[in-house]
This record gives structure tokens, C-alpha cells and sequence, in this order.
């Protein structure tokens, strides 16, 4: 796969058949409509293109920022785009003059002079151009006036809920990773920075790795304890998380990330590793003592690894 940023773009050559969004998880309804534009590429004969923007609009425009987290970072976008078979990856510098852009005026100054979009294919609820003013059928019709065909894939949905990056959001924030991976299609991911802790893990006998994500804006899941698979220079183990304050043994109340990785003992700080969240299997609790604490964290790791085993 190709990957173009600005100013790459003002050199494409070649024309394709792609898809525009922000697509926040590449989730299900997002898979179907980049497969959609691989398969029209190819009967085309033509290239494929996923046209995406960053930062999210809403950062650049101020728009409920102190609440707002993403599903995914730029490298994971690229990374789940690519395993779709696309042949062009585009990421455009969203901006506050790009956002002023008209409808009509981003079609034929992005798509078309720059892109060299030939056939445009969206998602069922795509809107573009200055506050979402463009709706399907102003896209068609501006699309018609410029010679480019615009198709729309109709929503993706699972036990009638419509699959969306806000609902998988919601899901997220809920404990509900079940549902988060089903509409994602694939279980939630976190990668970071494994950083100094207070060793208080070991202590007990299950040493963890404190991880700094790697991206600030990347929405961490419910406080909870969890199941995950944890992947370390491509080596994947398995292993149980915890998200939260550690209120039996902490009194600074400063919220943690840290995983024990089982049958695992290497000196990992500064390393990044990445994380697939299966399963939450509990709430943080405060415990009347150390001695309940482990006696509860040795009944998670026989927990974890009965979920995990039943992968």
C-alpha cells in the first residue's frame, strides 16, 4: 500500500476509485465500504484509495475536545486500511481553512484536481464540506456535474444496532468489550510505552508493566480488570489488566494502566507493547486487606486465563 501525505497529494497521477472519511476504528460499517471500493477498483481496473483526514475535526475545531477520545491512532488506521488490500492510503492535514471549504469547492479542489477521483463510494450517513452541509444526495448530484460516479453502502448492523464509531465509544466507556469487538471486528487494541511503577505488583508476587499509551487522545476503556492478549517484539502472550486508582494500595488516586503478563520475566522498560483487550472480567475494589487483594488477583488469573484458553 501506498502512503500519501501533503504534499505528497499534489503529485497523484493516477485515477481511483475511493472513499472519504474520518473512519475513527475502521470498524464493521467502515470495512464494508473500503471492501466495496477495492472490489469497484478492480473491475474498474482502476486504483484504490482511502482518502482520510488528521487530526479529527473536532480538535481542530474546538469542539468538545476535553471529553473527546479516538479508537484508534494514525498507525493503527494505517495498519487495519492496509489489511483491507488497498492499494492508496491518502491522509489529508485537516485544518480550519480545509473545514471552510464548500461542499462543491472540496469536491473539485480535493477529489478531483488533486486525487484524481474518478468514482467516490460512502458510507450511509457521509456528509462533507463546511458543517457537514453535503448529505448523499448533494454529494450525487455535485459528483454528476463533475463526471465521477457516487455510490452509497448502505449501514452495517448487528442484532439492529447500527455499528458506528460513537457506539463503539459508548461500549468502550461501559466495560462492554464484547460488544466493542463485535462491531469493531476485531478485539480493542492499546499500545505504549512500558514505564517505571512503584513495583508494587511485585510485591505481591505478580509483576505488571505500567504502559503509557502512546497517544493521549486514545480512549482507554472502563475501570475494570481485564483479559487481554499482550503482543511484545511480535510475541504474544497472554496476560490480565487492571485500569484504575489501585484504592487498596494507593492513596495518591492517580489512574494506572498495568498488565501481568504471564509466563513472562524480562526487563521491558522503555519497550512499547500493544495490548487486545478480550474480556472484562471485573470492577476495580478496594479490599480490607494485601492478603485479599492477592487472594482476588489469583482468582483473575484463573479467570483470564479460562477466557483466554477459549479463544
Amino acid at each position: 500500500m501506498q502512503y500519501y501525505t501533503n504534499p505528497d497529494i499534489q503529485t497523484f497521477k493516477h485515477n481511483v476509485v475511493a472513499t472519504t472519511g474520518f473512519f475513527d476504528g475502521i470498524h464493521r460499517g467502515h470495512q464494508k465500504v473500503i471492501r466495496e471500493v477495492v472490489k469497484s477498483a478492480a473491475e474498474k481496473q482502476m486504483l484504490s484509495a482511502v482518502i482520510t483526514f488528521w487530526p479529527h475535526p473536532r480538535i481542530v475545531l474546538n469542539k468538545d475536545v476535553s471529553q473527546f477520545k479516538l479508537l484508534s491512532t494514525l498507525d493503527e488506521k494505517r495498519y487495519l486500511i492496509e489489511n483491507l488490500g488497498v492499494d492508496d492510503l491518502i491522509v489529508v492535514p485537516f485544518t480550519y481553512e480545509l473545514s471552510q471549504l464548500s461542499a462543491e469547492d472540496f469536491f473539485k479542489q480535493i477529489l478531483i484536481e488533486k486525487l484524481k477521483v474518478k468514482s467516490l463510494i460512502v458510507g450511509y450517513d457521509h456528509h462533507f464540506g463546511k458543517g457537514g452541509q453535503a448529505n448523499f444526495g448533494k454529494i450525487k448530484e455535485i459528483g454528476e456535474h463533475a463526471g465521477v460516479c457516487v455510490e452509497r453502502i448502505e449501514a452495517n448492523s448487528i442484532n439492529g444496532v447500527t455499528i458506528s464509531s460513537s457506539k463503539i465509544r459508548e461500549a468502550l466507556q461501559n466495560g462492554d468489550i464484547i460488544a466493542a469487538n463485535e462491531y469493531l471486528g476485531y478485539n480493542y487494541p492499546l499500545s505504549g510505552t512500558v514505564v517505571h511503577g512503584k513495583k508494587l505488583g511485585r510485591k505481591m508476587g505478580f509483576p505488571t508493566a505500567n504502559i503509557q499509551p502512546d497517544d493521549v487522545l486514545k480512549l482507554i476503556p472502563q475501570d475494570g480488570i481485564y483479559a487481554v492478549k499482550v503482543i511484545h517484539n511480535n510475541i504474544t502472550y497472554n496476560g490480565m489488566l487492571s485500569i484504575g486508582i489501585r484504592p487498596t494500595i494507593d492513596d495518591e488516586r492517580q489512574r494506572t494502566i498495568e498488565v501481568n503478563i504471564f509466563d513472562f520475566d524480562k526487563t521491558i522498560y522503555g519497550d512499547t507493547i500493544s495490548l487486545q483487550f478480550i474480556a472484562r472480567l471485573r470492577n476495580e475494589l478496594k479490599f480490607d486487606s494485601i492478603n485479599e487483594l492477592r487472594l482476588q488477583i489469583e482468582q483473575d488469573k484463573i479467570d483470564s486465563i479460562t477466557v483466554l484458553n477459549a479463544l
